[in-house]
């Protein structure tokens, strides 16, 4: 029987026509794996890094470059992969790097639809997010494009030093700064300042500086830091611990801290990381 003999035959060949068999299928399977995907605090981690640290790449892939070759440990090991690390030097300015791509169809999708997507410098906004897992991805955000600062000012014309402790974040979108400065507001009460930084020349952009001064980078990061076996980038992490260890601070998760010497001494060695 033929579409010319059997009418049953002619309708299904007119249903068809044109339409290649399996696309919806493959389409549908896509976006099934990428439903399936569930959310835990190393999984948010990881988002984080990607937002910042890396770039979805044609439609399948991921990839992520770091200075730290642990940050790319870290990141394969909360994504699940044991995939390979390859070095890059660039010559201006003469610097290593390390990178990772992973090749995944369905967490390039999800992603996707959590809020990012390719050549995200200039446009990334929110990112979607369960507010429970927030603090595992702002650990992230800061470990990528984020700055702990640790060190010693003097006031024009004053008697005393003074002690700095900064978190910033960078980003050249406006709206994702503005994003993160609003969820860090709902889960802690924290605010910060959002400051332009300009362009160095024609060929860059704007950058915007998300930044916490000394009270609230102090309850910022004790959240971030409240669970010793959370992922973080170590180099990081050491410069809340040594200012956590030289002022003796008793730390309470959300509040910052609820003890502390009355007069800190000069430290020994403070950081700019």
């Amino acid at each position: 029987m033929t579409a010319a003999s059997d009418p049953r035959i002619a309708k299904n060949v007119a249903r068809r026509l044109g339409k290649h068999r399996g696309a919806y299928d493959v389409r549908s399977r896509r976006e099934r794996a990428a439903r399936a995907i569930v959310w835990t605090s190393e999984l948010a981690y990881a988002v984080g890094l990607i937002a910042t640290d890396g770039c979805l790449v044609r439609n399948r892939s991921i990839d992520l470059t770091s200075r730290d070759r642990e940050q790319i440990a870290t990141f394969l090991r909360c994504i699940g992969r044991t995939n390979k690390i390859t070095t890059v030097v660039r010559l201006h300015p003469p610097r290593t790097y390390f990178r990772t791509q992973v090749g995944d169809v369905a967490l390039h999708d999800w992603l996707r639809q959590i809020g990012l997507c390719p050549r995200k410098s200039l446009t990334l906004g929110a990112i979607g997010v369960p507010q429970e897992f927030l603090l595992d991805q702002v650990r992230g955000l800061l470990d990528g494009d984020g700055n702990i600062s640790n060190y010693m000012y003097e006031v024009p014309g004053g008697t005393r030093r003074y002690e700095a402790l900064v978190t910033s974040f960078m980003s050249a979108s406006r709206a994702h700064v503005t994003w993160l400065r609003q969820e860090l507001t709902g889960a802690l009460g924290i605010h910060g300042s959002i400051q332009t930084k300009p362009r160095r020349s024609p060929r860059h952009h704007d950058q915007y500086v998300l930044k916490f001064g000394n009270a609230e980078s102090a309850r910022l990061l004790a959240a971030l830091y409240a669970h010793p076996d959370a992922p973080r980038l170590e180099r990081k992490q050491r410069i809340w611990r040594d200012f956590v260890i030289r002022h003796r601070l008793g730390l309470s998760h959300g509040t910052g801290f609820v003890s502390s010497q009355n007069e800190a001494a000069e430290p020994a060695s403070l950081a700019r990381r």
